[in-house]
């Protein structure tokens, strides 16, 4: 009988423990993208969960656009910031003269 009770309350675990997994890990991001400087790529590019597009950089972070920062970036888009700020600029690869050219600058205040 006991076992039966353990059963039960497994799937809340396990929602609970997924929970708990995207939000550490969504914070350590967040945590880390406000903190460091950095110069950037926009290497890859992951829109799973379909209210999110997820765009990774070279440099192992990501930026997350959605309806509340809806960033209008592309693969190949150099991202430039400084430490401590929520400020980046994006700067986009002109088709012409291949050089980079400034974009945008967007405040990702999810910190």
């Amino acid at each position: 009988m006991e076992i039966k009770k353990i059963i039960h309350f497994y799937p809340i675990a396990v929602l609970l423990g997924i929970f708990t997994y995207f939000y550490w890990s969504g914070k350590s991001n967040d945590d880390k993208f406000y903190k460091l400087k950095f110069n950037s790529l926009i290497v890859e590019r992951n829109n799973w969960q379909l209210r999110t597009t997820e765009f990774y950089m070279q440099n192992g972070l990501r930026i997350d656009s959605n309806a509340i920062y809806d960033f209008k970036l592309k693969l190949g888009d150099s991202i430039t910031k400084d430490a401590n700020s929520d400020l980046f600029k994006v700067y986009r690869k002109d088709t012409v003269d291949k050089k980079y050219h400034f974009l945008i600058e967007y405040d990702n205040d999810s910190h």
